[in-house]
């Protein structure tokens, strides 16, 4: 069953549930193997505070009164961010062909659809820089990919 209402792409990773594990498998597919991690330099990011989200996040964010933090995983397919809130953790499921990025000076915007997170860099160094610009050329790679004309 793939994801189609767009409030489903969150969803609760707290538990081991199969079943949720086979959903986000299905929309951005499996974690890559540990070669292709260390080919790939890593598949995860530093850890960025979020500034600014949409509704339906600042219904997860606003439970608690700490300092809300997260971190994005690559995946062939698309991304998960996953974050926190009181003892429960969340993943938003992304797709590579929902992702929309933008990058300012010190924060990077993730929108998909009508949701966007504002992240901001914890520290500034070349880490984040490099994160995104992975990121950037994963989803560029994926959607040419994807989209090849045969002649």
């Amino acid at each position: 069953m793939l994801l189609v209402n767009y409030s489903d792409m969150i969803r609760n990773v707290t538990y081991n549930d199969k079943e949720i594990k086979d959903e986000i498998r299905q929309e951005v597919g499996d974690s890559y193997s540990f070669f292709h991690r260390l080919k790939l330099g890593g598949t995860g990011s530093p850890r960025f505070v979020i500034v600014e989200a949409s509704k339906d996040f600042n219904n997860f964010l606003e439970l608690d009164n700490n300092i809300n933090y997260c971190n994005i995983e690559l995946r062939p397919e698309g991304i998960i961010v996953a974050f926190r809130s009181l003892l429960e953790t969340f993943a938003w499921i992304v797709p590579y062909h929902m992702l929309v990025l933008y990058k300012s000076k010190g924060t990077v915007t993730v929108y998909a659809g009508e949701h966007f997170m504002r992240l901001q860099t914890l520290y500034k160094n070349k880490g984040d820089n490099n994160f995104i610009r992975k990121l950037l050329h994963l989803r560029s790679e994926h959607h040419t990919k994807k989209y090849e004309f045969i002649t």
